[in-house]
């Protein structure tokens, strides 16, 4: 649980004489002059602000400008960059109120819900008495184009969840100021935005890490193969014997699920993603569920296309978003999966043979383990598709996953043999190693009934869930 606080500088927000902004630049009001706000520095990036809308501003969206050092001013004078291409006014009228809605908008750019608000004071300035809207603060912040949801204070905080934004509008009272006096300079034009993950009431629960396995040649207690995909978890990890402890939760065998190697869990830990190598086709299970049937969603499809060929390394990032690789392909797509049938959008070629292994997401940088190319481990940009290389592991890994909901230590599942495939199913490992250097830290034997676990090939995923107590 992480407190940050972001400075807000506000500039002399001063009244001018006439009323030039054009209606349609308002929301509800007169004129007006300028305000600044700008960020304090912060290298982690977790609360990001811009005009509302972003690269698609609401039409207040105009007044906000983010500066060479990415702080967001807020303009509403002749020093408005869009002073060209708007009707923008000189000043706020004198003893009026004016609204503009939807004007930045806040988004919570960490990796877990936030609550936000902005700080109060007790200095806070407010319009005299024996004034129109006497007691009301000069200068507010509400949500969206709600005026009378103040975001002011901790009691009207607002709950963001992770990669959600929410658009500020400001209201100024001008009540009894004269021309150059400065809203809030009893503040020292400055006000505080707050962003807490310690905030949310208790559920009743309690949060449960859960690693997930599947094998995709999974065999009978005479080391016969079986037909089907078999579906595991890690219940334990035994440090001094070296011992990951599995439990079976079941033996897929519908034919369309037969072939899984790429499975990916949602960030809420709740659903697990099925995605069949030669079917093409997309399922999900309950974590809390896990020796229910498949919900089969169907075959994934491009429609501008081709569909992706032979998907084997799949994950969701920390915003929900699933992506998959095709091993044939090497490319990367991102699959909606809540369309019927499920459809697949490429997103760009990783530029790398992708063949066997998984991508996984730590936060929102993804990598990506390969075993067909040296260095095998890699950064993946989900913007293009494209791989960096980063470093080499040297192990022929099956799947990745990382642990404490994304930010944790990273692990492989891995055949016993030099190559997944290439010498029938033996005992597997999971592996425990280092990101920036990919030196392996811990190897762990899979273990299933006190006896070795034979695995060949499938894949490997986590999710965090609350568990009620």
């Amino acid at each position: 649980m992480k407190r940050r606080k972001f400075l807000i500088g506000l500039g002399s927000a001063g009244i001018g004489g006439s009323a030039l902004i054009g209606s349609s630049a308002f929301s509800r009001v007169e004129a007006h002059r300028s305000m600044t706000i700008q960020t304090a520095e912060d290298p982690n990036a977790y609360l990001g602000m811009d005009k509302c809308g972003g690269d698609d501003p609401t039409p207040n969206g105009s007044y906000a400008h983010l500066d060479d050092l990415g702080h967001l001013k807020i303009f509403m004078d002749d020093e408005n960059p869009t002073i060209g291409e708007s009707p923008l006014g000189e000043g706020v009228n004198s003893d009026s109120t004016s609204e503009f809605d939807r004007v930045f908008q806040i988004c919570n750019q960490g990796k877990q819900a936030v609550c936000v608000w902005i700080q109060d004071d007790d200095a806070w300035p407010r319009v005299p008495d024996g004034e129109k809207d006497a007691g009301e603060r000069r200068v507010d912040f509400y949500y969206e184009d709600a005026i009378g949801r103040s975001i002011v204070g901790e009691d009207n905080k607002l709950t963001l969840k992770v990669g959600e934004c929410a658009c500020v509008g400001i209201v100024t009272r001008t009540y009894g100021l004269q021309e150059g006096d400065a809203p809030l300079a009893d503040l020292d034009d400055e006000i505080t935005i707050t962003a807490t993950v310690e905030c949310f009431e208790d559920p009743g629960c309690v949060e449960v890490e859960e690693i997930f396995l599947t094998n995709s040649s999974p065999t009978d207690s005479d080391g016969n193969e079986i037909d089907g995909t078999e579906i595991l978890t890690v219940d334990s990890f035994n440090n001094s014997a070296g011992e990951a402890v599995l439990t079976s939760e079941q033996v897929i065998t519908d034919p369309n699920f037969n072939q899984v190697d790429s499975l990916a869990c949602t960030p809420d830990g709740q659903t697990l993603y099925f995605y069949d190598k030669t079917t093409g086709r997309l399922g999900t299970l309950d974590t809390d569920n896990l020796g229910a049937s498949i919900d089969d969603l169907g075959q994934v499809n491009n429609p501008s296309g081709s569909d992706p060929d032979e998907v084997v390394l799949g994950a969701f990032s920390p915003d929900g978003t699933l992506y998959v690789v095709g091993q044939r392909d090497d490319d990367l797509w991102e699959v909606d999966p809540t369309v019927s049938p499920p459809q697949a959008t490429k997103v760009g070629s990783t530029g790398i043979d992708t063949s066997g292994s998984d991508i996984v997401f730590d936060g929102d940088t993804g990598y990506l383990h390969t075993n067909a190319d040296s260095p095998d481990f890699y950064e993946l940009n989900t913007s293009d598709g494209s791989a960096t290389a980063r470093c080499e592991i040297g192990d022929a890994l099956t799947g990745l996953a990382i642990r404490d909901g994304g930010v944790g230590d990273i692990l492989g599942s891995r055949p016993p043999g030099p190559a997944s495939g290439s010498g029938g199913p033996g005992p597997g490992e999971i592996i425990r190693f280092d990101r920036n250097t990919c030196s392996v830290e811990q190897r762990y034997d899979m273990i299933l009934d006190g006896e070795a676990y034979l695995y060949e090939s499938g894949d490997m995923a986590t999710g965090t869930r609350c568990v009620l107590e």
